[in-house]
């Protein structure tokens, strides 16, 4: 009879860890793929559980086995098996990334010995912001479905799972965060209300109130103040550009076309277009009882209530059509837009206010050069915006793996400079 084999320590831990791995690596390939469905339909306002999985050319339903993620499409080799017709390589590149940042999160927690309960927070904010990152990068925004939700559930989590939060000493049970703004906040907290906050929940959860209101609030002024230094864009071309303006956009020769709703994002924001000539078009009701201008118009001012060409004011309503020839216009300009500040609040929600300057700063300077390289490459579409969510998720992505390790680097190069 041959004996038992009793298993080691290690060999425990090895088998475990290898079990815990494919787990991780498999529900991040699941969760890609059910991305690619969220990425799709979000900005389309369509629900992202009914109908279920299929075709968006033929509207053929999915079958289990053409829904596993990668494989499938290998399988189907890139084309639905009922119209034929290609399926985009986005699908299993999506679900690609997705199993891999999985993988890269689960390695940093497990490595670093972090809390287990991070894997939680860490997985549902990478799936938050791999959506992110595709929706604005083909559509220009950030839905609210995702940023609000993201906030709820970290604030959620931070009850339930006080450690995700990963706060001082407190939360991880004599392990120091090394977070400067958290590990502050807790001081202050323990030392003006220390009944109030002698309980990890209550560490937690005010970390994550402070991460997504310092995220916020950092963001919102950055927004702020770029506005007021960059916020409107002047143009005055060499020759007179053509002119046209419709109730739905304004089109000025290849330099300028655009929505209104796009450009007067603001209530107070205002487009103002010097004019060589112009003709007005507009309704009946309009014409009868709209004045002529007495002398030839020179300049529109477009608001959201309406534009006043001349001395004539129109309503959006009465407007057909204004044509002409532009030799200057000013036009609003974002700096970036309110979602990317939601999404910094979520961001903040999640990884604490220490998170927030650090994905800050990385993704400025990422957006910043991919902006000068567009710049150059560009020419005349220089003017064409660029979606910064995609960079907040780069400088997410890269705090879960190391910032904290940045923090430490910095916090060892400040002490070295004040001794």
């Amino acid at each position: 009879m041959e004996p038992a084999i009793t298993p080691t320590v290690r060999e425990v831990i090895q088998y475990g860890w290898w079990t815990m791995t494919l787990f991780v690596w498999i529900t991040g390939l699941c969760v890609g793929s059910f991305l690619n469905v969220v990425a799709w339909r979000l900005p389309q306002g369509a629900s992202i559980v009914h109908p279920g999985s299929h075709c968006p050319k033929c509207d053929h339903v999915l079958h289990w086995w053409e829904n596993i993620p990668i494989l499938s499409w290998l399988f189907l080799r890139g084309s639905c098996s009922n119209c034929g017709l290609p399926i985009s390589l986005r699908y299993p590149i999506v679900e690609l990334i997705t199993g891999v940042i999985f993988f890269l999160v689960w390695l940093r927690i497990w490595f670093a010995v972090l809390p287990l309960s991070l894997l939680i927070g860490y997985g549902y904010l990478a799936a938050a912001i791999v959506a992110i990152a595709i929706i604005d990068y083909e559509n220009l925004i950030i839905p609210n479905e995702i940023t609000f939700t993201g906030v709820a559930t970290a604030l959620i989590l931070a009850v339930v799972y006080p450690s995700s939060q990963f706060v001082g000493v407190t939360a991880v049970g004599g392990v120091a965060s090394h977070r400067m703004l958290s590990n502050a906040l807790e001081v202050i907290a323990l030392r003006a209300f220390p009944a109030a906050f002698a309980s990890p929940r209550a560490l937690a959860l005010l970390n994550a109130f402070a991460g997504a209101l310092f995220g916020l609030a950092i963001l919102w002024m950055v927004l702020e103040a770029g506005r007021l230094v960059w916020g409107r864009q002047t143009v005055i071309p060499e020759e007179p550009e053509d002119l046209e303006i419709t109730p739905e956009e304004i089109r000025i020769g290849e330099d300028l076309v655009d929505t209104w709703e796009y450009l007067l994002f603001r209530a107070n924001d205002t487009v103002r277009i010097d004019v060589d000539s112009a003709s007005l078009s507009c309704t009946p009701s309009c014409s009868s009882t709209s004045p002529k201008p007495p002398a030839p118009v020179t300049q529109i001012v477009v608001t959201q209530e309406g534009l006043k060409v001349g001395t004539d004011v129109v309503a959006w309503d009465d407007l057909e059509r204004i044509e002409g020839k532009v030799s200057k216009w000013t036009i609003p300009r974002e700096v970036m837009g309110f979602g990317d500040v939601k999404m910094l609040a979520m961001v903040g929600a999640f990884l604490g206010p220490d998170a927030c300057i650090f994905v800050l700063m990385l993704s400025a300077v990422a957006g910043t050069a991919v902006g000068v390289a567009l710049v150059a490459l560009r020419g005349r579409s220089r003017h064409a915006p660029i979606p910064f969510g995609p960079f907040l998720s780069l400088g997410t992505l890269a705090w879960m793996l190391s910032g904290t390790a940045f923090v430490d680097w910095y916090t060892r190069l400040v002490s070295a400079l004040i001794q």
